[in-house]
């Protein structure tokens, strides 16, 4: 990583000039992108497919995280409760699998961005049976969920400032971010663009 430039009388003005064309380099983006990207313990380099699979699955996540923003004042019963948070849990999980192999800086960013707020409500989340492991990962401890308090639970997945409703606006950024870059890998590789690539997949039922 780079140091900060301190910027004073005394700055050499090319140094500067040399700081922000480095900043601004392909290999500064692909250097700040493998740091972030350890994060989630990736290493490899993604294709237009893994970035497509990002987009898929943190898009699911943002549909359930805002389902249940939405409708969690709603929802009393303990089957509910279990079945609703599964569906969150594994999409987040499927999410955290996707950002290993992201090469998007944006999605990253929000990737980490996304674990750090679900660290901070760790300690609530596992009053409801949801445990968040050392690798971030989440884990449903079903009977305990079942048993949760309605309220702790509400709080956790009701309203707009929510954790629930926060992991859904992450998400759709990652998802968004994902989606952009699988646009750019299949114009830089040459191959078919995005909507081209959908276009065919609705033709030859092609999964993507």
């Amino acid at each position: 990583m780079l140091n900060a430039v301190k910027v004073d009388g005394n700055t050499d003005l090319r140094t500067l000039a040399r700081t922000v064309d480095l900043v601004r380099s392909r290999s500064y983006q692909k250097n700040l992108t493998e740091e972030f990207r350890k994060q989630f313990a990736g290493e490899s380099e993604a294709t237009a497919k893994d970035e497509l699979k990002l987009a898929e699955s943190s898009k699911l996540l943002s549909e359930y995280a805002g389902a249940l923003a939405y409708n969690g004042n709603t929802i009393q019963e303990p089957e509910q409760m279990l079945a609703a948070v599964k569906d969150f849990a594994e999409s987040y999980n499927d999410t955290l699998d996707g950002l290993q192999k992201t090469d998007s800086l944006k999605a990253l960013e929000k990737g980490v961005s996304l674990v750090n707020t679900t660290k901070a409500y760790a300690r609530t989340l596992s009053r409801i049976g949801l445990k968040v492991g050392s690798d971030n990962r989440l884990t449903v401890d079903e009977e305990q969920l079942k048993e949760a308090q309605p309220e702790t639970f509400r709080s956790l997945f009701s309203g707009n400032y929510s954790y629930a409703n926060k992991i859904a606006d992450k998400a759709s950024d990652i998802s968004r971010a994902a989606d952009l870059k699988a646009q750019v890998t299949y114009n830089v590789n040459g191959n078919l663009d995005y909507y081209n690539k959908m276009a065919v997949s609705m033709m030859f039922d092609d999964k993507i």
